[in-house]
This record gives C-alpha cells, sequence and structure tokens, in this order.
C-alpha cells in the first residue's frame, strides 16, 4: 500500500506521460447479445473489442449501461443488475448469464485492455435518460426500479415536457442522489482493477430541477455538485494507494465552462483544485473552436480532449457524408492542429472501422486525403439550457439549418482546415456547395471567394457545384469563405408576377420533403388536412406554444419590392392573430391578422372592415422599405405606407418558435395562427411569394482535398 500523496504524484505523472485516445463502448454489445451466438468471453470481446487490439488507441473506456440512473451490467451490489431483456427478437440481454458464469462484462473489457497494452476505463454516465420514454400504462425496460420508489428524486413528473432536459432526470440537489453517485464510484474501483473511471455528463445535460425549469443552476447546487467531485477524487486516490495503483478519472463536459457552470457543472473549479485527469469537450454540440479549449486546459494546467462523436446530421446526401472517413480525418487533423491533448470517440463501435488506424496523432492523416464540413454536431444547446444558444461561438449550417444568401447581402464562413505549408501544393482542393436540384441554374448567380480568391470554372454534380479552390489559395489554419448572390433583375413595368415559392395547399406537405418549409411550434391540439381541394388549418389549443402554421425562411431585401399572395376564407376567429400571415425581411415585421369581419396590419395599428369570412378572397401584400399594403380580390384595402417599421430585432414581437430556429423571426413568410391563447381557423387555397432579390439556399459546404487525385 502506498501513502495517498505518493499516488497522486504517480496519478499526475501518469496523466502527463502521453496522449490519450479513447474509444468509449456504450455497453449496448451485451445488452442486445446476438441470440444466435454463444455466451462466451471469446464471443462477446469479438463483437466490439476483439478486433480493436491493432489500432491506434491507448484507452478502452466500458460503459456498463448505467441507464436510467442506478442499472448496471456489472456485478453491483449498491445499484440494480439490468437484467431485463429489451424487447428485440434477435437479440437478448446477457447480463444475467454472464454473471453466472463468474465472468463479469467489465472485468473482462478491462482484462483484454490491460493485457493488449490499452488501459481500461469504467464508464460510468452520470444522468443517462433513455428511460424517458416510460410510461406507468407502458412501462419501459431501462426505468430502475429507484425511480419507480422515489419520484421524489426526480426534477420533473413522469411525461411532462420539462423547459430543458428531460423529467426522468435525477436531481443532483438531492444529497441521496450525490451519496448513491459516490457509492457506484467507490464500489468499481474497490471491485474492479480499472486504470480510470470516465465520468460521463453528457449523458445527458440535465441536474438540476431549477435548469430543468428554465433556469440556471444556483450557488448551492453548483457548490454541492464540486463537493461531490471532492469526494469522488478523495475516493479513486484512496483506493489508488490501498492497490498500489493510481486510478484516473477523465470527465466528459461541454466545452463551454461558462455553459457547463449554468448548468451545474463548475468545469474551471475542477480543473483548479485537480478533480480530472482529462477533460473531454463537446457531445450533441460543440459549441467552441478546439483552439478555446485547449487555451481553458492550458490555463488550468490540465489535459483536454477532443470529443468526436458521430454525426447526426439528418438529411446528408450520399456523396458526401459525415460519418465517412474522410470526414473523420479532417476532425482529427483539425482537433490536433489546435493543440488538443487526446481524441476521444464516442458511438463508433465496429472495430475495423478505417480511421481508427489514423487517430494516433497529427502524422497519422498528414497527407491523406479529407472532408473539411463546416458544421459536425448541429445538437441544440437550448435542449439542456434556456437560452444556451447564446454560448454558440461556431456557425451551423446543414441541411436542416440551411443558409440563405441573398443579393447584397454576402454571407462568411471561417472553416479552420489542417494542412500545412509543405504539404499543400501537393493536394487537389474543392469546395462544394449543395445547392438544391436546380443547382445547374445557379451556376452563374452565386459568387464564391477563398481568402479574398474568386473561385471560378464550376461544375455541376447533381445537388452540387464543385469550385477547384487552388491551393495558393488557401491557409494552414482559419480561412475565410464568402459567398454572395448576383441580383435578379426587377421585372417590367406590367409583367405579371414570377413567384419563387408557391404551395397550391392541395396536400398536406411532409417531412423532409417539405423542407424548407416547417412547423415551428409545440404540441398542441390542431388539425391540418387537406378537404374540398384546400388547406384546413385549425388552431384548437390555448396552451403556452400552441401557434399552429407553416414558415418559411425568406431571402427578401428591404430596399426592395417583395410580394406575397394568399388566398383564404376565414372560418373562426377568437383573437386577430388566431388566423394571420406574417412576413419578415431582415428588417422590418409585420402581422396581417384576418378575422370574419376585416382585415388588419397587427403591429401597424390598422383594421379595415373586410367580409374575410363570407368566401375565398385572394389578398396580395407588398412591402418596400418602410412601406406596406394589402390588396383584397386586386383593390387597396390597407395602406401601410411608412408604417411598415417594426424591427426584426424587436424580440416583443417575436414568436415562440421551436426546434431552436428563434432566428426565423427575423426573416419569414408564415401563415396559419400566431396566438398561444386564441383559437381559429381558416381554408387556404395557395400561398405564394417572391423577393426583390436573387436568393439561394446554401444547403451544405465541404472542402475537399486529395492527394491521390492527379494535378490538373
Amino acid at each position: 500500500m502506498k501513502s495517498v500523496d505518493a499516488i497522486r504524484a504517480e496519478r499526475r505523472e501518469l496523466a502527463q506521460s502521453r496522449p490519450r485516445v479513447i474509444i468509449n463502448n456504450d455497453g449496448c454489445d451485451l445488452l442486445y447479445y446476438p441470440k444466435n451466438k454463444p455466451l462466451t468471453p471469446e464471443t462477446f470481446l469479438a463483437l466490439r473489442t476483439t478486433g480493436l487490439a491493432d489500432k491506434e488507441l491507448t484507452t478502452i473506456s466500458y460503459c456498463t449501461i448505467s441507464s436510467g440512473f442506478s442499472y448496471f451490467t456489472h456485478g453491483t451490489r449498491v445499484g440494480t443488475v439490468l437484467t431485463k431483456n429489451m424487447d428485440n427478437p434477435k437479440a437478448i440481454n446477457a447480463t444475467a448469464d454472464f454473471l453466472a458464469q463468474g465472468q463479469d462484462p467489465l472485468r473482462l473489457v478491462v482484462d483484454f485492455a490491460q493485457n493488449h497494452g490499452f488501459e481500461g476505463f469504467w464508464c460510468f454516465r452520470m444522468n443517462d435518460t433513455h428511460d424517458a420514454a416510460h410510461r406507468p400504462d407502458k412501462p419501459y425496460k431501462l426505468f430502475p426500479p429507484l425511480k419507480e420508489e422515489h419520484p421524489e428524486w426526480l426534477v420533473g413528473t413522469v411525461g411532462v415536457k420539462q423547459a430543458c432536459g428531460t423529467w426522468s432526470s435525477v436531481d443532483y440537489a438531492r444529497p441521496e442522489i450525490r451519496e448513491l453517485a459516490l457509492q457506484y464510484v467507490e464500489e468499481v474501483c474497490r471491485n474492479y482493477p480499472v486504470d480510470g473511471i470516465e465520468l460521463d455528463f453528457c449523458r445527458h445535460l440535465c441536474y438540476f430541477k431549477s435548469v430543468a425549469q428554465g433556469g440556471r443552476a444556483t450557488e448551492a447546487e453548483i457548490t454541492a455538485m464540486n463537493e461531490l467531485m471532492l469526494r469522488i477524487r478523495a475516493v479513486t486516490d484512496r483506493e489508488g494507494a490501498r492497490r498500489g495503483k493510481p486510478i484516473l478519472i477523465a470527465v466528459r463536459v461541454p466545452d463551454d465552462a461558462e455553459y457547463s457552470r449554468a448548468i451545474g457543472l463548475d468545469v474551471e473549479y475542477w480543473m483548479s483544485n485537480d478533480i480530472a485527469d482529462f477533460y473531454i469537450g463537446s457531445d450533441y454540440f460543440q459549441l467552441r473552436p478546439w483552439e478555446d479549449w485547449v487555451a481553458l486546459g492550458r490555463r488550468h494546467g490540465v489535459k483536454v480532449l477532443a470529443g468526436l462523436s458521430e454525426s447526426r446530421v439528418r438529411n446528408e446526401d450520399k456523396r458526401f457524408r459525415r460519418g465517412s472517413q474522410w470526414s473523420y480525418r479532417a476532425r482529427l487533423a483539425r482537433a490536433w492542429a489546435a493543440g488538443v491533448d487526446g481524441i476521444y470517440i464516442f458511438n463508433v463501435f465496429n472495430p475495423q472501422t478505417a480511421f481508427f488506424r489514423e487517430c494516433g496523432g497529427p502524422q497519422s492523416v498528414a497527407g491523406k486525403t479529407k472532408h473539411y464540413f463546416a458544421t459536425i454536431r448541429d445538437g441544440r444547446p437550448t435542449r439542456y439550457l434556456a437560452g444556451g444558444d447564446a454560448f454558440r461561438r461556431l456557425p451551423i449550417l446543414t441541411p436542416l439549418q440551411p443558409w440563405n444568401i441573398v443579393s447584397g447581402r454576402p454571407r462568411t464562413l471561417t472553416m479552420t482546415i489542417s494542412e500545412p505549408d509543405g504539404a499543400r501544393e501537393h493536394g487537389r482542393f474543392a469546395a462544394h456547395l449543395r445547392v438544391g436540384e436546380k443547382a445547374a441554374e445557379l451556376v452563374d448567380k452565386i459568387d464564391v471567394h477563398v481568402n479574398g480568391v474568386r473561385l471560378e470554372g464550376a461544375a455541376v454534380a447533381g445537388e452540387w457545384l464543385d469550385f477547384p479552390v487552388p491551393a495558393a489559395a488557401l491557409r494552414h489554419g482559419g480561412n475565410e469563405i464568402v459567398f454572395a448572390a448576383a441580383a435578379d433583375p426587377e421585372p417590367p413595368a406590367g409583367q405579371d408576377v414570377v413567384w419563387k415559392v408557391e404551395y397550391d395547399c392541395q396536400k398536406v406537405m411532409t417531412y423532409p420533403a417539405q423542407l424548407p418549409w416547417r412547423r415551428l411550434f409545440k404540441e398542441c391540439k390542431w388539425l391540418e388536412e387537406v378537404r374540398d381541394g384546400c388547406l384546413v388549418l385549425a388552431d384548437r389549443d390555448s396552451a403556452p406554444g400552441s401557434i399552429p402554421h407553416l414558415a418559411y425562411p425568406w431571402n427578401a431585401d428591404s430596399t426592395g419590392s417583395n410580394v406575397v399572395e394568399v388566398r383564404l376564407k376565414v372560418i373562426s376567429s377568437t383573437a386577430p392573430e388566431a388566423v394571420c400571415v406574417r412576413i419578415a425581411d431582415n428588417s422590418h415585421v409585420e402581422m396581417i391578422t384576418f378575422e370574419p369581419g376585416r382585415v388588419g396590419l397587427s403591429f401597424a395599428g390598422m383594421t379595415a372592415d373586410f367580409p374575410a369570412g363570407d368566401d375565398f378572397h385572394t389578398y396580395r401584400i407588398v412591402s418596400c422599405g418602410k412601406d406596406v399594403q394589402v390588396y383584397a380580390d386586386g383593390k387597396l384595402l390597407l395602406d401601410g405606407a411608412g408604417k411598415f417599421t417594426t424591427s426584426v430585432e424587436d424580440q416583443s414581437r417575436w414568436l415562440p418558435l421551436a426546434h431552436g430556429l428563434q432566428e426565423w423571426n427575423r426573416r419569414m413568410v408564415y401563415f396559419g395562427s400566431a396566438s398561444e391563447a386564441g383559437q381559429g381557423e381558416a381554408h387556404w387555397q395557395f400561398m405564394r411569394f417572391r423577393d426583390s432579390g436573387n436568393s439561394l439556399v446554401l444547403k451544405d459546404f465541404v472542402l475537399s482535398v486529395d492527394y491521390n487525385a492527379p494535378k490538373q
């Protein structure tokens, strides 16, 4: 047995000894064990572990499920052993079988790791809420007895949606929860020869009821969590001294210290007080460049790792995928170039995954083909913290969160690449813009500059425009890429309007084909169906967030003439905005309201009597600068000259849009209901609109480098 002081010194030296490449196994190889395979240690390890023996890794971190809190698939006596089957016809939960054989799954993985020159960690998910699907009338297999017996230890009530996080999260403000978390760690440190403990706070990021209800963690709550972490550190050092070998601690947390503290995780305090040896940043979302994460670690003298979770970006084109080897090479190159002390790989389980042979350091990906994406993870920080988007310092550009490029308003993307001088000239670079099915029509309507150099010679490849990029135009590190749309000429006077977007209301739009149309409201009672050749849209709820609608990201420019035309019949309305059209042109916003006997400009404070409920009528809304007019069946009904002045920045006029797309309040065409308290119904025959400038939607962007292609 060694002294605690001696083991601390050894631990610090061990943590500093080499960069770490940690691969996490979520434990589903045991929970979903194939029915047709023998229940042997060799077969179990072959599923995800044996094939890692020759890969560029240092550490295997094995999670014994820990979902929900207190459930485990190792031989615990403090928690509850999870033995239930998950109703998968091709798999069983093999936990009970292996434990009955005396073959503890955690020990099997740790022994394998150590026998093959790796470190073996145990991963504890600090508040996993995959069990949130549980309902009393439909029990979920991952919902543990502890939560059944102590619902008062949870942040919410079964099935009730929280402002942030998930109702089934345990509340770490409860001393009982903190004590159990400590005991779970202590039990593993005493009973298993682990080299380290991974405390995964990213599964999931809800730790206090105060935050789940839409607030910030209190100082008392932050202090309570800090004290728990100090106690865990004391336990690992004490147990390390008892066995004569250090036990390391890795924590997985958001990559922004202020965001983390707001949810109750005082990462900077932990760094300053020797609480963990490795800090793994990012998961569902990455908030900052890796350089910021590295700077934070250097300031406190701790090791920081880049967390490379699998991408969950949807609607990708098969031509470029974020889960490809080429994408992971780019992610690895970026992280190593930023100066991280290691890599953490999450939710990639096939041991023969190609990039596992290329993650040992920057030299492993140097001079190899790569695909650099603007955004890899597009999760919403607001999911776990009200106002969480304010902490984001990285751009979001994905197929479901595209960029609108409008004439006269170029957009700039800062993209970091790691292609050093001396190597870059040997590669062939290209900028790939996914602009949709009409890509061929947009070749001459978009300009792209890289660090001031205009790209030319675009080729069309499906939905993509491919621009060759001179290697000399690029820099190792940050690069400025500017997208600009050429202006469309105004149509001659008297010429019919050419509509850019038309919806004929003959069928209900369905996801994802409807994109970029979106429904950005919370669950409520509403109706959307096609009846007698028109779209019936009815708001039948008065709950917060009940604003059923359809919204489109509009690229209107307030300096030109913009036109929206809609044909509808009002059936009922208990509040002016219960049937409406909302227009926002990036400068000004107005709400055109429809009631059975009148039409109004809500923000301008204007109304006109009109029989909007007697039959279908066609309304044309024309805006330009600070003027807005509403025509009904070709006759001027409301003249809002000089009245279109409400700023899109006036958040008192914003609607509570869901899915993290509040920014759409600045730039959209919207129809349906905008009244949470009111209810209304209208039948819509068409919605169409145009804007004064050229615009296009940039769905995705990739900068590729190919070191195998012949030079041109």
